[in-house]
């Protein structure tokens, strides 16, 4: 494991924060090996598939709520229905929209899965307090907002 950031109040460097976040990562390794060996799921299919339990979502909406571009979504949505896990239809309404559901065998798929609750990554977040969780998510949460807005900007506004 790195070293931790220095301790003086000072804000950690990034190259701390990046091999921290390299260690995090290898830490998930594992997890995300099982889920394709055990589901031949991807995370990103895994949450779709979340997303997806509790309604049926426009493409769109589901898109947004993932946070991934909708050619993406197009390809992750062309697996799960291939493996029989959604289904998409015409919406009713508006007949330009794409309605996705969940089938019986995406519940089931869902019903199963074992994500290593007890592989040591997701023991060490149950054994932080309260306090360093939080700090945890907020750090992460604003990490993943600005991934995925410097993923989403327009190559073109940086350029001279």
């Amino acid at each position: 494991m790195p070293d931790a950031p220095p301790s003086t109040g000072s804000a950690p460097t990034v190259a701390d924060t990046t091999r921290l976040v390299l260690a995090v990562v290898s830490q998930a390794e594992p997890l995300l090996f099982e889920l394709w060996q055990a589901h031949s799921l991807t995370l990103t299919q895994l949450h779709c598939l979340k997303k997806l339990q509790q309604e049926s979502l426009t493409a769109g909406e589901l898109a947004r709520r993932l946070g991934i571009q909708a050619a993406s979504l197009t390809r992750v949505l062309g697996r799960l229905e291939s493996q029989g896990l959604v289904v998409r239809a015409t919406g009713q309404e508006d007949r330009r929209t794409v309605v996705v559901a969940l089938t019986a065998a995406g519940r089931d798929t869902l019903g199963t899965l074992n994500l290593g609750l007890e592989n040591p990554l997701f023991r060490g977040i149950r054994e932080m307090d309260a306090d360093a969780r939080r700090d945890l998510h907020a750090g992460l949460k604003a990490l993943v907002a600005q991934v995925r807005q410097l993923a989403n900007a327009d190559p073109s506004e940086g350029a001279p």
